[in-house]
């Protein structure tokens, strides 16, 4: 199964959640004209949800981790993840 989350920074492909060939959804993107996909980000839960800062600097997951959300944000110019505090 496959969510559309957005579109890519340069506008040339999509970002997407799909459990496709995993046992748990992961982040993918799909480029439109070479139609290459990649993933972003995969985890050892589900990646329920994705979220884009307004100016795209950063994307933050939310992670089904055995029935307790967790968030992980990350830089989408590196993918490097963002430090944080735990939060409730």
């Amino acid at each position: 199964s496959n969510h559309v989350i957005g579109v890519t920074e340069d506008e040339k492909g999509i970002y997407y959640i799909t459990d496709e060939g995993h046992e748990f959804y992961y982040l993918s993107t799909y480029t439109f004209a070479d139609k290459s996909q990649q993933i972003i980000n995969k985890e050892k839960w589900d990646i329920e949800q994705v979220f884009f800062s307004p100016n795209n600097t950063y994307r933050a997951l939310l992670i089904n981790e055995d029935a307790q959300n967790k968030l992980k944000i990350y830089t989408n110019k590196d993918n490097k993840q963002v430090k944080i505090p735990n939060l409730p």
